[in-house]
């Protein structure tokens, strides 16, 4: 990532991160109060065309602007909404015998 150390990498996509599990912390509790899965994943397809189409847009430097943190927030927020949509999603349509998860 830009010739930077990898522990430098690393912290550099703590924003990413961070978001995706508040993404996942937030999503997970609205679900439990009304499944509304398919709207937030609706929600979290948009939010990631645009942050997948703002990034490949930014430029290559070494000085990474504040914008990029932001659209990566953007795209971390997106994955953890999707993710927990999908794991919702996944557990009320599939029968719990074709699941694989019963013995």
């Amino acid at each position: 990532m830009n010739s930077f150390s990898p522990v430098e990498a690393g912290i550099r996509m703590l924003p990413l991160l961070i978001l995706s599990a508040v993404g996942a912390g937030l999503t997970g509790i609205i679900c439990a109060r009304k499944n509304m899965s398919f709207y937030l994943i609706a929600l979290s397809n948009i939010l990631q065309i645009i942050g997948t189409g703002l990034m490949s847009a930014s430029d290559v430097s070494s000085q990474i602007p504040i914008s990029d943190y932001v659209i990566e927030s953007l795209l971390g927020f997106a994955f953890g909404i999707s993710a927990v949509c999908l794991m919702i999603t996944s557990r009320v349509e599939v029968d719990p015998k074709h699941s694989g998860m019963t013995p």
